[in-house]
């Protein structure tokens, strides 16, 4: 089986998994952490590990190929180096994510999505569906559809209405598309829609890391601060609660309490649900 865990960035996701995972194996299973970065430097197939690189890649190249910055005379492509694999080594992902943007655009942030939907199409046939095989528990970490939503929810706020009035219809239909796909060929065994307050969610982020990361804020929509990263992920919960609802996965609730608390609640959640 494969499972997977949706929610807001912040609410504890990462927490929920490495508390779940000692505890499967003491209940004699072999649980596999999987991501999309673990699988392009961890894969056994060396064509699995090339393709999901370049397509991680690749969306950084769409998400700041139509960006600008302050200030403006520094072009944002120049620091992109030709191979993908240097664009890992060397922490380009850690300095993108601090530039100050003064402006992007709708149809970067739209290919973005779809790029992001490719290689989620690429990691569920090439990497869960072939560790399904040898482990008896496949963990997806992050779930691809909060990305896709993410990004698009990000290219909706950018649209320009006066020379963009069909935008809004082609962003909704993508994440309609999402919503289908992850609904049917991306559908994990079992999903669990961890959910907890956006407000929350922001002070946890920050106790963790002392900042929110790229693409959990408006920031890639010049809008930073506390308030931009409650109103995306509002939004996205808002979304994730719908998703959620229409494949009846059951939620977990992460409240302002102590973390032995919430990992307790999330454990029995997802023990009871796939019979543990």
């Amino acid at each position: 089986m494969d499972i997977a865990f949706l929610g807001i960035d912040g609410v504890g996701k990462s927490t929920i998994i490495n508390s779940l995972v000692p505890m499967l194996r003491s209940r004699g299973y072999d649980p596999k952490i999987v991501t999309w970065r673990r699988a392009m430097r961890d894969s056994e197939n060396p064509f699995v590990r090339d393709t999901l690189r370049d397509l991680y890649v690749g969306t950084f190249r769409t998400m700041f190929g139509w960006a600008d910055q302050e200030p403006s005379e520094k072009d944002i492509w120049k620091l992109f180096p030709s191979e993908s694999q240097t664009f890992i080594d060397t922490g380009i992902e850690d300095l993108l994510g601090k530039l100050s943007l003064t402006s992007n655009a709708t149809a970067g942030l739209v290919a973005t999505a779809l790029v992001e939907l490719a290689g989620n199409f690429f990691l569920k046939h090439h990497e869960i569906d072939r560790l399904r095989v040898n482990h008896d528990i496949v963990i997806q970490e992050t779930f691809g559809y909060k990305h896709i939503v993410k990004e698009l929810l990000i290219a909706r706020e950018i649209i320009n209405e006066r020379e963009e009035p069909f935008a809004a219809s082609i962003v909704q239909n993508i994440l309609e598309l999402a919503e289908r796909c992850f609904m049917s060929w991306l559908q994990p065994t079992y999903g669990f829609f961890v959910r907890g307050s956006p407000q929350m969610a922001y002070e946890w982020r920050l106790k963790q890391s002392g900042r929110v990361g790229l693409i959990e804020d408006f920031g890639l929509a010049s809008q930073h601060g506390r308030d931009s990263f409650v109103n995306l992920q509002t939004a996205c919960d808002d979304i994730f609660n719908g998703y959620a609802t229409k494949c009846g996965w059951p939620i977990i609730e992460m409240q302002d309490r102590p973390i032995e608390l919430n990992i307790g609640h999330a454990n029995d959640v997802v023990l009871t649900t796939i019979g543990a």
